[in-house]
């Protein structure tokens, strides 16, 4: 299913793009303990980290082109999809788009978007692989950890 292999353009622009997102703190770039102030409060509100969770999406999308290989995308669709019903959540209130790129990686942003790489597809040797992948970039954006990286920053 994901081991589709094929030529992959050249990543550097969309490379340099989600690193630099990641580097002003507004990607889940994984975990890190619980990420509050260490006050217990959250200095920024959901709304407005969804609202930066949006326009870093929007940024992305403008930048990094989307995969055009149907079965990457078919795989997404169908993991996202269970797992979202699975965890109790609306599948269409959430967006997930595979990105062209060889690095295997993934990453959730508040607001319900989810990008996966096609180097992810590399790696995953099946949908369970995928799933694994795609579930933990679900949780990320379930336990809110970009709000609580957020407030620790803005502490």
């Amino acid at each position: 299913m994901c081991r589709i292999r094929r030529p992959l353009r050249g990543t550097s622009r969309a490379r340099r793009t989600f690193l630099g997102l990641m580097a002003g703190g507004m990607l889940l770039a994984g975990c890190a303990g619980d990420g509050q102030t260490g006050l217990g409060i959250n200095l920024v509100s959901p709304e407005q980290t969804r609202e930066l969770g949006l326009q870093n999406w929007e940024q992305i999308r403008a930048q990094t082109p989307v995969s055009d290989n149907a079965t990457y995308r078919r795989a997404l669709d169908n993991v996202t999809t269970k797992l979202l019903r699975a965890a109790g959540e609306d599948p269409g209130a959430w967006e997930a788009v595979v990105f062209e790129g060889e690095e295997a990686n993934a990453f959730a942003l508040p607001g319900g978007k989810i990008g996966v790489y096609e180097g992810m597809f590399q790696v995953a040797e099946n949908e369970a692989q995928l799933a694994a992948v795609v579930g933990h970039e679900i949780a990320h954006n379930q336990a809110q950890h970009a709000q609580q990286r957020l407030s620790s920053q803005a502490a």
